[in-house]
């Protein structure tokens, strides 16, 4: 999960970590794996992350800004660190 740690870390993390993480949901590097993998996500009943199907993963619905609020909100990443997301969740999210 390195590249995905790198992009959550330079966009993500200053608003998803700590105690007060934004809508509860912790990407630094040592918990981002087990608050995405099969969890479901606050406000939807799709799972943050379902291995090999990033279509039904709010992670990428949320980054892609169609079916969920876009996340960063701020500036939608850019579609080779969206692609390298959706690349590993289809290959299984492995940690």
């Amino acid at each position: 999960m390195y590249i995905q740690n790198n992009i959550f870390k330079s966009r993500c993390v200053s608003c998803h970590s700590g105690n007060f993480a934004s809508g509860g949901l912790d990407l630094s590097e040592d918990f981002a794996y087990e608050n995405l993998v099969n969890i479901e996500s606050n406000g939807s009943t799709k799972k943050r992350v379902v291995p090999y199907d990033s279509e039904n993963s709010y992670l990428y619905l949320s980054l892609e800004g169609d079916e969920a609020p876009q996340m960063p909100p701020t500036e939608k990443l850019n579609i080779d660190k969206i692609n390298s997301i959706v690349q590993w969740i289809d290959d299984g999210a492995i940690e």
